[in-house]
């Protein structure tokens, strides 16, 4: 008994192609747009101390907006400063002891929370 194969023709080749590249594009530019309002337009912070008790306890969280008062990657200035910090505002700031995570961590985390 001989069993002969189907050979797939370059059209057969391309509908599969095209069936696959549409989910694929979709999920890109969900991936891409989750990225960009998480890491530029609203950043989750989790508050580790007490210092601004009784306003904000520690272990609370907050939203805040990165591109407000200028957005910066890698030392580069990517968004200018829309508003000036004036009394009574909520500014976040790194502490110098900080130790910040690797430039591969930074890249995949995203990704990961969008997956999570």
């Amino acid at each position: 008994m001989i069993y002969t194969s189907k050979r797939r023709t370059f059209r057969d080749k391309k509908k599969e192609f095209r069936k696959w590249i549409k989910p694929i594009l979709f999920l890109a530019v969900v991936f891409i747009s989750f990225f960009l309002i998480s890491q530029v337009f609203f950043t989750p912070v989790k508050i580790e101390s007490d210092s601004m008790s009784p306003a904000v306890q520690a272990g609370g969280r907050l939203i805040c907006s990165p591109i407000i008062m200028g957005r910066s990657f890698t030392g580069a200035k990517v968004f200018p400063q829309l508003y000036k910090p004036k009394r009574g505002d909520l500014v976040i700031l790194k502490p110098p002891y900080f130790i910040d995570n690797h430039k591969a961590i930074n890249f995949i985390n995203p990704f990961i929370r969008f997956i999570t």
